[in-house]
């Protein structure tokens, strides 16, 4: 009994304890109310606070107070007045909880909360305040939260103004609830609005407010953004930190293009989008674990980890794509009235885009198991090894396979101090020529293989910086095959008049051997192999092409097979630009024949003739275009030829007399049209 009287006392104590606040609160003037808040608002961040509107007080054990027309002053150097304003605030707690020495608030509801966030150019914000009480309470570790029952934002918006980049970014809430039982319970969220133009939505569960600190910070949610669908589960061991996450994300949408712009960035319009993966972040680390990624044709999966250095950020890992369609990836097409007119050089002067060298480190190992490189154009089972660091980016090796031969690439491209530096060497085996042509869609009627080297070094911040003074050498390499006339006379564009009278009339030619060499030193590369030999006809040249002004100085002679129509065979010169190249036969090299071909041979055509085809009797395995220019330069180096030797090509020259002139104009068209006027 004596217990049952104590109870009662308690609750008489209580009860009258509330009647007394109540009987107060009812007695409160709140003009004086708006002066108290106004002075500790003051005090704690320095800045005026104005409640301009009514302010009604529901007074119960559950009471509630709504205020009009609120606003906190920006600080003094920020473009617009108020940093906050609030049309309606409405908020209920629980007095008997405030008793017990717990914040509840069973309801608050913002209707037209506008914040307007920025920061001036040295970077510092207008939400840091200049009290001297709100800075001792930044330091405090713990935080006392409130429990919430219900939360509400009914039209609000976020603006945030970078004062270094200039750069602004919006948030608007159409409406956001959330709602949980207790501070230990998860909280129920549903959300709706626009980022930077971007419609997005949201619904599910995320943590409770005491695991804020206590964490795990539990979150499941799923929602659209960008026109795309999103999912992601997991929690956080450290939720204020955002240390120890471990969650599931996936991603379904319709174009790229519409999420990348949600960063500020172009994409192609590459859709449908399903990605998924496993985030996880520990410490500095985190790691994107069993990707599975399909952007249109594309199809990547594998590991990557990110390390967040104190320089930049590095990304290790691997990762397998079965199917990259580079056609699909390219940039969004631009207007062609905007480009930029033509140039007088090829090489251009625009810096290279090196910036992203310095933006992160990388250690990744890439395989694809096919890429389209265009139409019908396919490298099959690439793999690379990419390396970069302090700005120097190594491919060693890149392998692939191309039109039924290989490709291997190394690439040493130095950014790391001084002119940016390249150093490159390709080599191409047994890549099937014909099907080459045929995966382009530019012909179906060609045969044979051919190999193809090139090594190059050079330094500059252009395209036209390295050309000008690089170094290396290339070469290309072609054995026995057939090509299809008409083909031939599109490569040999301008070259009709002199070519087309010793093709005869089949369709179709036997290509006994191409060899191309060019040795470049400081921008200047010299010829040191520029043969075709057909069953028709052969043509050997030779040359300088000066990379640093682009200009053309090559000299080309053609030999008949056919005996009626070696009188037809003349000499040509091609001069002018790499950009506008001009050609036009030469009657006076014809009188020195293959003798003045600088850096080549020092032999008449004729004789270069007969030993491509003493190679080919021989069975050599060698290419006999360069098994006979080797033969003749070391003829040259015993001895210069003797000067019958030379009557040949001085005999070939009769008969061109007035149609060099018709000849040249033709060639010079035709040259321009292959490189571009």
């Amino acid at each position: 009994m004596k217990l049952k009287w104590i109870l009662l006392g308690l609750a008489a104590v209580v009860i009258v304890a509330v009647g007394g606040i109540i009987a107060y609160l009812s007695t409160l003037n709140f003009d004086d109310l708006r002066e108290i808040v106004r002075t500790e608002a003051k005090k704690a961040t320095g800045r005026d606070l104005v409640i301009a509107g009514p302010i009604e007080l529901d007074i119960s054990l559950a009471p509630a107070i709504r205020i009009q027309d609120v606003s906190l002053s920006n600080a003094e150097w920020a473009g617009d007045a108020e940093m906050v304003t609030v049309k309606e605030f409405d908020l209920k707690v629980s007095l008997t909880d405030l008793l017990g020495g717990e914040i509840r608030v069973e309801r608050l509801i913002l209707v037209e909360p506008r914040i307007s966030l920025e920061t001036d150019a040295e970077g510092r914000g207008n939400w840091e305040f200049d009290s001297t009480e709100a800075e001792a309470a930044s330091g405090d570790d713990e935080i006392e939260l409130a429990s919430f029952d219900r939360v509400e934002i009914q039209d609000g918006s976020v603006s945030f103004k970078d004062g270094r980049s200039g750069t602004t970014q919006s948030l608007a809430l159409k409406s956001l609830t959330a709602t949980a039982e207790s501070m230990s319970s998860p909280v129920q969220l549903a959300v709706d609005g626009t980022y930077d133009a971007t419609d997005f939505s949201a619904e599910g569960t995320i943590g409770a407010l005491r695991t804020l600190n206590e964490g795990p910070y539990a979150v499941d949610l799923k929602g659209m953004i960008g026109g795309a669908e999103f999912a992601v589960a997991g929690s956080a061991a450290k939720p204020l930190s955002g240390d120890g996450v471990e969650a599931s994300i996936s991603v379904k949408g319709d174009s790229l293009a519409k999420l990348a712009a949600i960063a500020g960035a172009d994409a192609p319009a590459l859709g449908p989008i399903d990605l998924s993966a496993k985030l996880v972040k520990s410490g500095a680390d985190i790691g994107l674990s069993e990707i599975d990624a399909r952007l249109g044709p594309n199809h990547i999966s594998g590991d990557i980890a990110l390390v967040l250095g104190e320089s930049r950020p590095a990304i290790n890992g691997a990762l397998t794509v079965e199917t990259l369609d580079l056609t699909s990836l390219a940039p969004p097409a631009k207007d062609a009235a905007g480009e930029a007119p033509a140039g007088r050089f090829v090489f251009t002067e625009d810096p290279l885009p090196l910036d992203g060298l310095h933006a992160v480190d990388a250690d990744l190992e890439l395989r694809i198991g096919s890429a389209i490189l265009a139409s019908g154009l396919r490298a099959e089972n690439l793999r690379a090894a990419i390396k970069l660091a302090n700005g120097r980016l190594t491919l060693s090796p890149l392998v692939t396979g191309l039109s039924g031969g290989t490709v291997d690439i190394n690439l040493d491209l130095n950014d790391s101090k001084g002119p940016p530096r390249i150093n490159a060497r390709l080599d191409a085996r047994a890549i099937d020529f014909g099907r080459l042509l045929k995966d382009m869609d530019l012909s179906q009627d060609v045969t044979g293989k051919l190999d193809g080297k090139a090594a190059i070094q050079g330094a500059g911040a252009s395209p036209r910086a390295i050309a000008s003074g690089l170094n290396g050498s290339l070469e290309i390499v072609r054995g026995q095959g057939t090509i299809d006339d008409r083909l031939f006379r599109i490569a040999a564009a301008g070259l009709d008049d002199i070519l087309s009278p010793m093709m005869g009339e089949d369709d179709k030619m036997k290509l006994n051997c191409l060899a191309i060499k060019f040795d470049i030193v400081d921008g200047l590369a010299t010829s040191k192999a520029l043969i075709v030999d057909t069953d028709a006809f052969t043509i050997l040249g030779g040359g300088t092409i000066d990379l640093k002004t682009e200009e053309i100085d090559l000299t080309f002679d053609t030999e008949s097979k056919g005996v009626n129509l070696t009188s037809l065979a003349t000499a040509f010169n091609v001069h002018g630009t790499l950009a506008q190249p001009s050609a036009s036969p030469d009657a006076a090299a014809m009188a020195v024949g293959a003798a003045k071909i600088a850096g080549t041979v020092f032999m008449p055509i004729p004789a270069i003739v007969s030993m491509i085809g003493d190679s080919q009797l021989s069975g050599s395995d060698q290419n006999p275009c360069l098994v006979a220019l080797e033969k003749a330069q070391q003829q040259a180096a015993e001895g210069a030829p003797a000067d019958g030797d030379k009557t040949v090509v001085e005999d070939a020259a009769e008969g061109i007399g007035g149609a060099v002139e018709d000849v040249g104009e033709g060639i010079s068209e035709g040259l321009k049209s292959l490189f571009g006027d």
